[in-house]
Parts: structure tokens; C-alpha cells; sequence
């Protein structure tokens, strides 16, 4: 009797998880319906942000942290044999699993879908949010700038070097506040000193201005686009910034802080053209190349007046900004710390096209996790602690979670990337992978990272222990 009572109670409980696994997966797949469908609804909002982004049947993805995908389209919907489509609405069309092709990264910019459409993909927490609205449209918009944007005379590189002293910093700094100061008390003095100091900036420290200029054009542009798409009312806009200001640290001690920066400068530069402006084709100069702080400049009238910097520092306390970078005990991370702390080295020289780098880009993609990232060289990419970063090749796949890697992009149009990962621990016995047959697939895991291909690989001769060199065709 016992035994069958304990029998009933399983069956029970067995059905009990089941319904409620059911149900979950009703109210994610719900959720994920009404997201998109708040998005859809506000094409015509988005649409009249920026000419020409983000037209009326614009393709998007969104998937939730059980990996179910839906997918709005108007063309044709992706097929696959091993995950279903079923559509929940005309136009919007529900996955059980990730799709192909996408992974766990929180976007995924120009994905290709059939009828030679691209979407950008995002990862929504708690059914949706507004801050997954704004992600959704900055990193589309920069799917955008790919196709529409010209940056042929743009700086594009900041030497580290060049925040080598603590006037550069300060400077920067400074102007970093008086942006900060505009969003609280817009006032045009104020606006005005701004737009004169940069002026300044440009003819005593061209190569950092003149790469400040373009981050805002790229990134400045894309944040504004995206909190401007969430942001209901003038408040609502403006109160955005206060976690962007509360969130970045204004030493400027790296290049990367220069870029971030960057974003919160730009997208108040936008606004001040959106809200000021009588010519509305200032996006469409940007398009052509004007940065935002040119436009901005020329809308008020500012021309470099540098004998007005002493003026301008003694006005802003200069003197307290100097003393603050003085004091900072900012380390910056270097490839030598790395290889202290990560003896183990792994080298995979990965084969990519560059005929399909120069026509959709290079198939790589990063978070760079709290450790950021540092551009040591043109094309030189170093991630300290990141919290992802993934390349794909036609067979290859290369992933990385929370190791340090150099990513050198410097011989991409010979046809390769090389991927330097750092461990504390060794990667393998270098015998057993001397035994591997070089003609068959190659699976290597370490932690949550890996290196998996499906073409023919070499080990380099000199490998060692410590030091482990792949070669991916």
C-alpha cells in the first residue's frame, strides 16, 4: 500500500514540473510576443529619429534567458529542421531553441536571415525593458553606420602614449565635466566655453581631439539613437545620463576611457543639434563625415580662441582636475602583467577570407567585461578580463570565457588573425595533442572556453608546455 502510495505521489509530482514547465514556457513565449510587438509598434517613432534607419518592416531578433528566439520580419522567416517555427502573430515568429547562428552574447549586430535580410539580435531580461530598447537600437544603428557612414579621414587610433601626461588628462577631464554641468544647468555661457575649449583642444592636442571627435560620431551617435527611442519625455532623456555619468570614471587614464567617455559627449552634442538646430540634414552630414563637434561648433559660432585657455581654466578650477589625475594610482594592465600572472600561452592562427572581411567584416565579437579593452597598436586589440570574446571562421570557432587575450588583426588582408590566449593552469599534456589526427575535427575545452574546427589544423613544431601554437586552415 506504502509503495503505491509513493508510486501515486510520484506520477504526481512528475506532472506537477511538467505543467509547470509548460507554463513557464507559455508566459516566456508571451513575454517575448508583447516585447516585440511594443517594438513593432513603434516603428514610426524610431523611424523619424534618423532618416533613413530603421524602416517600417525592420527585421528584428530578440531572445530571453531561456534561449527562445522570436523573430519579427516581414520577408521569410528562417527554417530549421531541428528547431520549428511557429507563428504567434502575423509577421512574428517564435523558436523553442537559440537559433542558429546566435550564442550568449547579450546582441548580435547584422545577423543574416533569408531574402538577404539582416537583423540586429538582443538578449531581454525580465521580459523587456527599456534599457533593452535602447540597447536594441544603438547596436542596430550601428549595423547603419556599416553601410551609410563615411570615416575615410576619421583618427581612429589613440596612441596610449598620448595620455602620457597629466595636462592631456586634466584636459580632458575638464571638458568631460563641463558636458556633465550643461545636461544639469544648460545654459549657453556655458555651452559656449565647452564648444571653445574643444576648439582649443584640437589645435594644442590634435591626434586625442581629433579621435574623441570620431568616437562621438560612432558611439556618440548610437547612444543617442538608443536613449533617445526609450525616452518617452525631455526628463526621461535627460535622466538617462545620470547612470552614465555615475558609471564612468573621468581619469582618462586609457584610451578605452577617452572612448567611453565619448558616448555620453557625443549624445549630448546630438542633442544640442536636434534641439537647436534649423537645418534639419545635420545627420545627414554626419553621414558624409562632419563630426558632431564640428556642427556643434559651427551652430554656435565657436572658433578656436586660444588665448582664451587660461581664462577658460581658471574659471573651471583646472588646478583641482590636475591635482585628481596626480593622485590616481590607476593601474593600466600591460601584456607583461598578463604573463606573470598567466604563464600558460595558447597561439591559434585562425584563416579567414579577406574578400568576406572586406565585404561583411571580420567574424569576431567581445564583452570585454570589466577589465575593458586596450588598442596597444593599429589593429591590436588587448582584453585583460573579458567576459566573452568569440571568432568564427568558415570551420573554425574560437571561444574564450574570462581568460586574457590579444586579438592581432594586423596581417587580416594576408588572410589571418592571431588569437594569443593567457592561463594560470596548463592547457594540456602537449604529448597527447602531438597524437591528434591533424585530418579529423579538433575539440579542445578548457573551463567554459574552447577551440573547435572541422578543417585540417597544424600544432607548431616548437610548442611547448608552456607555450602551445595552432594553426586553424
Amino acid at each position: 500500500m506504502m509503495q503505491f502510495a509513493l508510486s501515486l505521489m510520484t506520477l504526481w509530482l512528475t506532472q506537477t514540473a511538467v505543467a509547470t514547465e509548460a507554463e513557464t514556457a507559455a508566459t516566456a513565449k508571451q513575454e517575448l510576443l508583447s516585447f516585440a510587438q511594443q517594438i513593432h509598434k513603434s516603428n514610426a517613432t524610431f523611424s523619424a529619429i534618423w532618416p533613413g534607419f530603421w524602416p517600417d518592416q525592420q527585421a528584428f531578433i530578440v531572445v530571453n534567458e531561456g534561449q527562445q528566439s522570436l523573430i519579427y520580419t516581414a520577408a521569410t522567416a528562417p527554417v530549421y529542421a531541428d528547431n520549428p517555427s511557429e507563428a504567434l502573430a502575423e509577421h512574428f515568429y517564435y523558436y523553442s531553441n537559440l537559433l542558429h547562428g546566435l550564442d550568449d552574447f547579450k546582441y548580435e549586430i547584422d545577423f543574416a536571415l533569408p531574402d538577404a535580410q539582416l537583423a540586429t539580435a538582443i538578449n531581454i531580461s525580465n521580459g523587456g525593458t527599456s534599457e533593452d530598447v535602447s540597447t536594441l537600437l544603438h547596436e542596430a544603428f550601428h549595423g547603419y553606420q556599416r553601410r551609410a557612414f563615411n570615416d575615410d579621414d576619421a583618427v581612429t587610433f589613440l596612441p596610449p602614449e598620448t595620455l602620457a601626461t597629466d595636462e592631456s588628462r586634466a584636459l580632458l577631464a575638464l571638458q568631460y565635466e563641463l558636458a556633465r554641468q550643461i545636461v544639469l544647468t544648460p545654459q549657453h555661457e556655458l555651452i559656449e566655453d565647452w564648444l571653445m575649449l574643444r576648439a582649443i583642444m584640437a589645435k594644442a592636442m590634435p591626434t586625442v581631439a581629433g579621435y574623441l571627435a570620431y568616437m562621438e560620431q560612432i558611439e556618440g551617435t548610437a547612444q543617442w539613437v538608443g536613449i533617445t527611442a526609450r525616452s518617452q519625455t525631455q526628463q526621461a532623456f535627460l535622466a538617462t545620463f545620470d547612470t552614465l555619468f555615475t558609471n564612468f570614471t573621468t581619469l582618462m587614464s586609457r584610451p578605452l576611457d577617452v572612448r567611453t567617455s565619448a558616448y555620453v559627449t557625443g549624445a549630448i552634442l546630438l542633442h544640442l543639434l536636434d534641439s537647436s538646430s534649423s537645418d534639419h540634414t545635420w545627420q545627414e552630414h554626419i553621414e558624409q563625415g562632419a563630426t558632431p563637434i564640428a556642427l556643434a561648433q559651427t551652430l554656435f559660432g565657436i572658433a578656436a580662441e586660444e588665448e582664451r585657455l587660461a581664462e577658460l581654466l581658471e574659471k573651471y578650477d583646472y588646478a583641482s582636475f590636475m591635482a585628481a589625475i596626480a593622485d590616481d594610482t590607476t593601474h593600466v594592465v600591460q601584456v607583461a602583467d598578463i604573463e606573470q600572472s598567466h604563464p600558460y600561452l595558447l597561439d591559434v592562427y585562425v584563416e579567414v577570407s579577406p574578400t568576406e572581411v572586406e565585404e561583411t567584416g571580420l567574424p569576431m565579437k567581445f564583452n570585454a567585461g570589466n577589465g575593458g579593452f586596450h588598442e596597444l597598436e593599429p589593429s591590436l586589440l588587448l582584453l585583460p578580463a573579458p567576459a566573452s570574446f568569440q571568432i568564427t571562421s568558415a570551420q573554425s570557432v574560437v571561444a574564450i570565457r574570462g581568460l586574457p587575450v590579444r586579438i592581432d588583426m594586423r596581417k587580416l588582408t594576408e588572410g589571418g588573425v592571431r588569437i594569443s590566449v593567457w592561463s594560470q593552469d596548463p592547457w594540456l599534456q602537449i604529448q597527447g595533442l602531438r597524437k591528434f589526427d591533424k585530418n579529423q575535427k579538433l575539440e579542445l575545452f578548457f573551463g567554459d572556453s574552447s577551440v573547435i574546427t572541422n578543417a585540417p589544423w597544424q600544432l607548431g613544431e616548437h610548442s611547448t608546455r608552456e607555450q602551445i601554437v595552432l594553426r586553424l586552415q
